[in-house]
């Protein structure tokens, strides 16, 4: 009996985390607020050729712009992507940083071409409970007491997937939408599938409704102190989203 229960106990946590995660997700996956990570889904390594767009990233301030990035940058990454965790005062400095460096960014951001795989770094994505509370959402990657890997991946201009990773993959989550540029700042997100795997093993997908428009705030790159270079780019879904992608030059 006792082999019975080490054999059952494990599916038995599988498939509570994952009949969990199509609650919450189909709970919020309707919402015009709806993201990545993406996340932005969230966001495999399959399209991770970081392939760069022809676009050419320029500052009137150069050092500013990096010092600005520098900042937010080392906020994002010492809170994580569950944003709205931390201190109201850290939430209020990243959002009072965003504000910024949106004035350096690129012209028409929101038609930068993006490629490969872009990881979340920060969210500040949250549902309010009854009691007022604010609490995470699935677009930061947190279904319950799970947090996930949430990134993006970007096949072409009009299609990408927001993907959620628990367990190092073991466990997937891949939303699938399309993309649609409305302005140089805006873009019109329609979500079109959901699909669940356990093990490399789908097991569920289905049709979803939902999505809506997402305000791109900046798009620039950073050279990191080892001298690496990161695409970084801020988005309002409406919460702020900070978004970032390793670039081979």
């Amino acid at each position: 009996m006792k082999n019975h229960h080490v054999i059952y106990l494990p599916s038995l946590v599988l498939l509570t985390t994952l009949f969990t995660c199509i609650y919450q997700i189909e709970g919020f996956i309707s919402r015009p607020s709806l993201s990545t990570k993406s996340f932005c889904i969230n966001t495999p390594s399959s399209l991770q050729s970081d392939t760069t767009s022809t676009t050419t990233i320029q500052s009137n301030d150069n050092s500013e712009r990096q010092s600005l990035l520098k900042e937010i940058l080392q906020n994002a990454r010492s809170n994580g992507p569950i944003g709205i965790d931390a201190s109201e005062s850290s939430q209020s400095e990243i959002v009072d940083i965003a504000d910024k460096i949106k004035t350096h960014s690129i012209s028409s951001p929101a038609s930068f071409q993006l490629r490969g795989t872009h990881s979340l770094l920060y969210s500040l994505a949250h549902s309010v409970s009854e009691d007022g509370k604010k609490k995470a959402t699935a677009s930061s990657g947190k279904l319950g007491r799970f947090v996930g890997k949430v990134t993006q991946e970007f096949p072409n201009d009009k299609e990408f997937r927001n993907v959620v990773q628990f367990l190092r993959g073991f466990i997937k989550i891949v939303l699938s939408a399309r993309r649609k540029i409305l302005d140089d700042e805006r873009i019109r997100v329609d979500f079109e599938s959901m699909a669940f795997s356990i093990g490399g093993v789908q097991l569920m997908k289905r049709k979803i409704n939902g999505g809506g428009i997402w305000k791109v705030l900046f798009v620039g790159e950073f050279e990191e102190d080892d001298g690496k270079t990161t695409l970084v780019r801020l988005m309002e879904t409406p919460s702020l989203f900070v978004i970032a992608q390793n670039i081979d030059k």
